[in-house]
């Protein structure tokens, strides 16, 4: 399906969406290594986790559909209840 959508022109729009995802991405993946440093699990990171790859089909590819709704708002807001 992927394929099929590059092949029809959708990658400009994916660069477009990327940042927005790379960013929120990367922010959790350095705070799981942050918390493994400290020993702690915080479930609320982990939904965020889950968050990010249901924002990354909401993006990419809409027609699988998400289990929650997402959007970048969602997100940060969730990342405002992760532990730091």
């Amino acid at each position: 399906m992927r394929l099929q959508k590059l092949t029809a022109g959708s990658g400009q729009r994916d660069q477009q969406h990327l940042p927005a995802v790379v960013l929120r991405w990367q922010r959790g993946i350095d705070r799981l290594k942050q918390h493994r440093e400290r020993h702690l699990y915080d479930p609320e990171l982990e939904l965020y986790r889950w968050m990010t790859e249901e924002f990354r089909i909401s993006l990419f590819a809409q027609e699988l559909g998400t289990a929650v709704a997402v959007s970048d708002k969602r997100l940060d807001q969730q990342w405002l209840r992760v532990a730091e």
